[in-house]
């Protein structure tokens, strides 16, 4: 993936999301090799990190057949909650809450 930093203006090619734990919160995050900024890709703990496992889960299933629709609803659920915790603990960790 191809970023342009915010800070040096510099284009860069960027591998995977490097991770760092800080307590229960695991951090993905980019950096820029030029100037070092980091760029926050996403900050899960336990309970996120549980949901996102457990939706994995239930897209295997789906793929292995048909599911029933409260299925259908309950993953979609699942999923919308997942990421509405994501952006929550993603708010907490840079201060903006």
């Amino acid at each position: 993936m191809e970023i342009i930093c915010n800070v040096c203006r510099k284009r860069a090619e960027i591998e995977e999301p490097k991770i760092r734990t800080e307590g229960d919160l695991e951090i993905q995050y980019v950096g820029c090799p030029s100037c070092g900024q980091e760029y926050i890709v996403s900050v899960t703990d336990a309970e996120l990190r549980g949901g996102v496992e457990k939706y994995i889960k239930r897209l295997q299933a789906i793929k292995t057949g048909k599911m029933n629709p409260h299925f259908y609803r309950e993953t979609e659920r699942l999923h919308k909650e997942n990421t509405r915790r994501c952006r929550e603990l993603i708010q907490v960790y840079l201060g903006l809450e």
